[in-house]
Parts: C-alpha cells; structure tokens; sequence
C-alpha cells in the first residue's frame, strides 16, 4: 500500500520540521548552560563580596579581643587573686555583699574546684539564698552586670508553703535560691 503524494509531502516535511526543531534545541543548549553559568557566578561573587567584608572586619575584631584580654583592659574583668584560694575567697566574699546589698541571706556558700581554661582559671561557687523576688531580681542583676564578670550557671527556685498564707496577696516570698555562679581569675605561672 502506497501513500497518496499529498500524504508523503506531509510525512516528509513533518519530519524537516522535527529535524529543524532538534537541531535548534540542541543548538541552544550551551547558550542556556551559558546563561545559568552567568547566573551562578553573579550569586558567587556576591557570596565572595559578603565573605571579603566579614574578613576585613574580622582584623578588627581580633584586635579589639587582643586589647580586651590585655592586662590592663581585664583587670576589672577578671577575680584579683595572687592564688586560686584567694580568689575563691574574693568571689565568695563579692557574692556575699551583692545578696547581703540587695536583702537577701545567704544560707550556705561554697567554692567549687576551679578549672583551668587557656589562660584564665575559672572559679564557681554554689550558693544557696533566701529573698523576695525583688531581692532576686536586684541580685541576678547585679551579679550579671557589674564587674568583674560573674556568669550565673544554674538557678533553682522553690517556695515555701507559707507563700499561701501571706496576707499580701501580691508578695512572692520568700523563695529558697540554688545558683550556680562562676567568674576567670588570671591563671598564674607556677615558679619552677
């Protein structure tokens, strides 16, 4: 069975145009592949501008660490001590007055092993307080603001039944207080 000319033209130029078609698209390809190359290098250099800029700033930043950790910078930073007891008993004497400064007691303190990190030694005290929530307040500020720098690890409260019986109905007191707060000291070299 033989195919009607007008049916082989068709077929024939249906063909020509697939042949055209496939070899436009392949034709295309690496200027697509272009474009998208242009377009991920663009997102790079933009990545690279950001990460140039982080880097120029980052000499800043080890400059102002290297002044902020000199001697003279940290020495309000950091717990004055010739030794860890000393130290420990500096830490324990400027917690004292804080709770004592702010209207709470302290019911039990004691300093904790120090440990050494770098070039700082790091000193904790557990502490148990009794204080109002006003007293706490003042004293977690204070601790967490003032110089040298005191970093409070961990905090409990708990109440006492009496809470209930208060006839302030808006008095939130007395709480029972376990914090763990830690503070650098300057690791001293050992005489040899």
């Amino acid at each position: 069975m033989k195919a009607s000319p007008s049916t082989q033209r068709n077929i024939a130029a249906a063909l020509l145009i697939g042949v055209i078609a496939i070899s436009a698209a392949l034709a295309a390809l690496p200027w697509a592949q272009w474009y998208a190359f242009g377009q991920d290098e663009k997102i790079q250099q933009s990545e690279l501008k950001s990460l140039l800029s982080q880097t120029k700033r980052e000499a800043d930043l080890r400059k102002e660490n290297e002044r902020l950790i000199s001697p003279e910078q940290s020495a309000g930073l950091l717990i004055a001590g010739d030794t860890m007891g000393i130290a420990g008993a500096n830490l324990q004497r400027l917690i004292n007055t804080v709770v004592q400064t702010h209207g709470g007691q302290a019911t039990s303190l004691q300093v904790l092993p120090a440990t050494e990190e770098s070039n700082l030694v790091r000193m904790s005290v557990s502490l148990s307080i009794s204080a109002d929530i006003d007293s706490l307040r003042g004293i977690l500020y204070e601790l967490e603001t003032g110089q040298p720098l005191v970093f409070v690890d961990s905090m409990s409260i708990a109440t006492s039944d009496t809470l209930f019986g208060s006839a302030n109905l808006h008095y939130l007191g007395p709480l029972e207080v376990t914090l763990q707060v830690s503070a650098y000291s300057a690791r001293k070299e050992q005489p040899q």
